[in-house]
């Protein structure tokens, strides 16, 4: 019998359901702080002044490159993770990939202007496949029905908005002063440490509960398996293939793909770049540092919503 958390205000989880949750508060929290808010800012106020005028849309392929190149990778890295069962490792070398190389732009030179695009290039790139492969897991700690699919999800975002919201508030992201000069690299560089931190403390329970044991592997009559009964690299692939073609024959998921990458995707894009547009046309960094704390008191209370919904339906 699997031991669920009750909550006055949350429907019951898991252990593992709950890890998973907490994970996403320590991710989302960490990338909140860097990704979404004090990279593009940083990356706007040292831009050169040459390129001032197309800060915004160097950013916003500096995102869409990472993005690209972390999907034409996650194909490849799906099959390798599901033939050998390493979906908890990949996600943890990713994150710590992404936050040394966040430091890195943390600390660097802001006159290095062009390695600071490659480094949040590249940092982008792990994001994507960590957030990727994830995502994925949502499929392993749930049980089957369709009902605690959507509700542990709804969950799981409510928890990550809300841990984003404590960490900016802890960070004094919200009370932070600042006119439309860059902000000091002392201050950015402490942020990304405490951030890290954060994201550390909070996956050390999803890293001790969440187990792998290779039985969710590819099924043996669809995949050709090595000595110890798990399904090869090759295989995994041609598997991977074989799925996505048969995804473009089905209606019902062609229309989800679509819905996707004009809501989902779309939005993230909208997310990853407005702070960069505000700070171009003169918006304040502290107003924007404090909109982005409230972003997160939004998501909180729209997730919050989504799960009451999803019970009452």
């Amino acid at each position: 019998m699997v031991n669920r958390i009750e909550s006055p205000i949350m429907p019951p989880l898991s252990r593992e359901q709950l890890a998973w949750s907490l994970f996403d508060a320590g991710c989302w929290g960490y990338a909140s702080v860097t990704i979404s808010t004090i990279v593009p800012l940083v990356f706007q106020k040292d831009t050169p002044k040459d390129e001032q005028p197309f800060s915004s849309a160097v950013w916003a392929n500096t995102v869409a490159a990472g993005t690209v190149f972390a999907g034409l990778l996650c194909p490849f890295i799906g099959a390798v993770v599901d033939a050998y069962s390493i979906r908890k490792a990949t996600v943890f070398v990713s994150a710590c990939a992404m936050v040394g190389l966040l430091t890195l732009f943390a600390s660097l030179d802001p006159s290095n202007w062009v390695l600071l695009v490659l480094v949040a290039m590249v940092a982008v790139l792990f994001y994507s496949v960590m957030q990727a492969v994830y995502n994925s897991l949502l499929m392993h700690v749930v049980d089957a029905s369709e009902d605690e699919l959507i509700t542990v999800s709804g969950v799981q975002c409510a928890i990550g908005n809300f841990g984003a919201m404590v960490l900016m508030t802890l960070l004094q992201l919200n009370d932070a002063k600042h006119n439309k000069e860059a902000l000091p690299q002392t201050m950015v560089f402490t942020s990304f440490v405490w951030s890290a931190v954060w994201f550390a403390v909070l996956s050390v329970p999803f890293y001790v509960m969440y187990h792998e044991d290779g039985s969710d592997a590819p099924p043996l009559s669809r995949a050709k398996t090595d000595q110890s009964g798990l399904a090869t690299v090759g295989s995994s692939m041609r598997l991977a293939w074989v799925s996505f073609k048969q995804t473009l024959h089905q209606r019902e998921l062609m229309l989800y793909i679509a819905a996707t990458l004009l809501y989902s995707d779309a939005s993230s894009t909208v997310f990853s770049v407005y702070n960069v547009y505000a700070s171009q046309v003169g918006v304040s960094t502290d107003v924007l540092l404090r909109g982005s704390v409230v972003n997160r008191w939004v998501g909180l209370a729209s997730a919050l919503g989504w799960v009451a919904l999803a019970r009452a339906a």
